[in-house]
């Protein structure tokens, strides 16, 4: 299995912290076994929370405003951070 993606630090440019989101997105996709015939986890970035109904375990969602990684585990987003 591959090595997890590296936190960007403080001050990183937009891109570079979509990037990490991007390779964490994938990693944590393998370890829970979204591969293959099962939906992958989607990433948002917004600024208000997703609506319950648009959203599937192990999705994530960078809030826009705070650049806060989350990750959705069913019931509530879950801050990564």
């Amino acid at each position: 299995m591959s090595e997890f993606a590296a936190i960007p630090e403080p001050g990183a440019t937009l891109e570079s912290v979509l990037d990490a989101v991007r390779a964490l997105k994938n990693n944590v996709e393998l370890l829970i076994g979204q591969r293959g015939n099962s939906p992958s986890a989607r990433l948002f970035y917004q600024i208000a929370a997703p609506k319950s109904s648009e959203t599937r375990i192990g999705d994530f969602w960078v809030r826009k405003d705070t650049k806060a990684l989350l990750y959705w585990d069913g019931r509530e987003w879950m801050a990564l951070a």
